[in-house]
């Protein structure tokens, strides 16, 4: 009897394989399907900037005037009027992004089409407007989901990888490009810094991690030391120049006040899900502190607040939160301050329940460093005064770390349901 149990787990878990499959191939399809350049913005001049100039003079006079991103915008500049670069590009980075996510957090638990899968998902449950900004629309694709993409793979083959020479080759290579974007190169360093300090006395060789971290620094010292940066800056503060005035809390405000108009977005159901499995989660741990209960009911006060915004009742969103910037036309409403306050309370509670769930120094680096480089990565920007100018895509990268956590907690505690690799070893 029991052989045959396992024979049927194992059927049953292949045929989930395949439904999986075929159901990340329609994903595929679907996006590849529906992308588009746009006639106007950056899509129409990048098509357009190799008409009357070699491709080397571009780069020079974007590195000089613009953006140190020279290997980014190389790809951007040499493939954007190839239709079919992007139209596979995008989605299967979108793809292989989850499929590294998986790989990272999941590989224990999920067989690889199914927790690839499950983190598609996911990712796909981020507010459309960051969606668009940061992976379908062409430009953004080039300038975020590739670069993080890379960035994934490369931490993945650094963590998980075969160690041989091809491997840490394409590894390298990865993490090359990702320190092409300032986000993405800072998530990679720290992430590696953070691997460093994990596995430093543990007895195993950290020269590949050295490499990796080199690599990526070279990369990024490329990136922040371009002179056009600073040609960036002065031609954003013409259009802002109010910014010049701001103290270093009221820059940090500008990101805040990001973070608050997407956090309170009807549309942004990752966040929901990520509070759910957070309240989940800490409720089951096996911790038994005074800490749980106000930790559990505060996220619980979170997520019927944000499903009762979802629900669209009429002036709801006007006085417990509101998804909206703080600007002239906000001051006299008083929705905006809660909402900046359950904006300060949501990310506090979901970094204290991380820290409560820990139970090693090392556990507590990765499930709280996760959701706090997501904060930080939004607040940094904010040190630039392209903070309004950049969109909605600034927030890609940080909903992607926050779909990295909610995978993290899966794997932490017994929460995933489905097939598991143990329905299929007996």
């Amino acid at each position: 009897m029991v052989p045959c149990m396992f024979a049927s787990d194992a059927n049953a878990s292949k045929r989930m394989e395949r439904g999986s499959a075929l159901l990340l191939l329609f994903v595929f399809l679907v996006i590849a399907t529906h992308l588009e350049l746009k006639t106007h913005g950056d899509d129409a001049w990048f098509q357009h900037v190799l008409d009357e100039r070699s491709l080397g003079q571009f780069l020079v006079s974007r590195y000089n005037e613009w953006s140190g991103r020279i290997l980014l915008e190389a790809l951007l500049a040499g493939t954007i009027r190839y239709g079919m670069v992007w139209k596979l590009g995008i989605p299967a980075c979108f793809i292989g992004s989850a499929w590294c996510i998986w790989r990272l957090a999941l590989s224990r638990q999920m067989l690889p089409m199914s927790g690839t899968l499950l983190v598609t998902l996911l990712m796909l449950c981020i507010d459309h407007a960051v969606l668009i900004d940061g992976g379908w629309w062409v430009t953004g694709f080039y300038n975020y989901l590739l670069p993080v993409t890379m960035g994934l793979f490369a931490f993945t083959v650094l963590l998980h990888g075969p160690r041989g020479r091809l491997a840490t080759m394409a590894g390298v290579l990865a993490a090359i490009l990702c320190c092409q974007h300032e986000q993405s190169a800072v998530a990679l360093l720290a992430a590696t810094v953070g691997l460093l300090l994990v596995r430093a006395g543990s007895g195993i060789g950290m020269r590949r991690e050295a490499v990796f971290l080199a690599a990526g620094l070279a990369s990024a010292a490329v990136l922040f030391a371009a002179p056009g940066n600073v040609q960036r800056v002065q031609a954003t503060l013409r259009l802002f120049p109010e910014y010049r005035d701001l103290g270093l809390i009221e820059k940090l405000g500008t990101g805040l006040d990001c973070l608050n108009a997407h956090l309170h977005s009807p549309d942004n159901l990752s966040i929901v899900i990520v509070a759910a499995l957070s309240l989940l989660a800490t409720w089951k741990s096996p911790n038994r502190h005074w800490a749980k209960l106000p930790l559990c009911g505060a996220l619980a006060v979170f997520i019927v607040n944000m499903l009762l915004m979802r629900a669209g009742l009429h002036d709801y969103p006007n006085y417990p939160g509101m998804s909206a910037h703080l600007g002239p036309a906000n001051w006299s409403r008083s929705g905006i301050y809660v909402s900046f306050f359950l904006t300060i309370c949501f990310y506090g509670v979901l970094l204290a329940s991380a820290l409560y769930r820990s139970t090693t120094w090392k556990a507590a680096l990765v499930d709280v460093g996760v959701p706090l480089l997501s904060v930080a990565l939004v607040m940094a920007v904010s040190l630039s005064p392209t903070i309004y100018m950049s969109g909605e895509r600034i927030l890609y990268i940080p909903n992607l770390l926050l779909v990295l956590h909610a995978c993290l907690m899966l794997r932490d505690r017994p929460l995933v349901g489905g097939v598991v690799r143990s329905s299929v070893s007996p």
